[in-house]
C-alpha cells in the first residue's frame, strides 16, 4: 500500500475504498456493541420490541459508549444503573436523549415494533449526527477554545492562554500539560 501511494499517491478509487473501509469498520463496531446490549439488557436479538424497549437500549448503548465502558463487561443491573444515572453526572444527558429520540422518530418512521436490523440504523443514524448536533460537551470545549483563539482565524490558542483559562476564565477542564499538548 506503502509503496503505491507513494509511487502515484491516492486517486478518487482509493479515497472510495477508504472511505468503503471506514464504513465498514463502523458499522461492525456499532453492530458489535449494539448486540453486547441486547445481550447484557437480556433482549433477545431475534425479536421485535416496542420503542420503550428499544429506547431502553440504545440509553444504555449511549450511556456504555460515553461513560468508555465495554457493556459486555457489566451485569445487566450495572448496565441498567448506569443507564439511569447518567443525568446524575453527565452534562446535557437530556439533550442527548432528546437527541436521540428525535432521531428515532425520523429514522423509524411509522414502525411501532422494530427488530435489530432498525435499531442498528437508528444507532448509526445517531452515531453519524452526535457529535454535530447533540455532544453539548464537544460543543462548550468548541465556544471555549474559540475564545482563548488568538484572534487572528488561525485556531491557535497560546499556550500561556490555555493554562492560564483555568484562572483567569474558570475552564477548569484545560489541564493538558505542554509535553502532552505538543503531541
Amino acid at each position: 500500500f506503502e509503496e503505491r501511494l507513494g509511487a502515484r499517491g491516492f486517486d478518487l478509487h482509493d479515497l472510495a475504498v477508504l472511505v468503503a473501509t471506514l464504513e465498514k469498520l463502523i458499522h461492525s463496531e456499532v453492530v458489535e456493541r449494539l448486540e453486547a446490549t441486547y445481550k447484557t439488557l437480556g433482549k433477545p436479538l431475534d425479536r421485535k420490541l416496542d420503542k420503550h424497549s428499544v429506547l431502553d437500549i440504545i440509553d444504555a448503548y449511549m450511556a456504555s459508549w460515553l461513560a468508555k465502558y465495554d457493556i459486555s463487561q457489566l451485569s445487566q443491573a450495572q448496565a441498567v444503573k448506569l443507564r439511569d444515572t447518567m443525568g446524575e453526572w453527565k452534562t446535557g444527558w437530556a439533550q442527548i436523549q432528546g437527541f436521540v429520540r428525535s432521531t428515532l422518530r425520523k429514522t423509524s418512521g411509522k414502525l411501532i415494533m422494530m427488530d435489530f436490523i432498525d435499531v442498528t440504523r437508528i444507532v448509526e443514524a445517531v452515531s453519524e449526527g452526535f457529535d454535530r448536533t447533540a455532544n453539548p460537551q464537544c460543543k462548550l470545549f468548541e465556544e471555549r477554545l474559540l475564545d482563548l483563539e488568538d484572534g487572528n482565524g488561525t485556531g491557535r490558542v497560546r499556550l500561556s492562554d490555555f493554562h492560564a483559562s483555568t484562572v483567569r476564565k474558570g475552564y477548569w477542564w484545560f489541564r493538558e500539560t505542554a509535553d502532552y499538548l505538543r503531541h
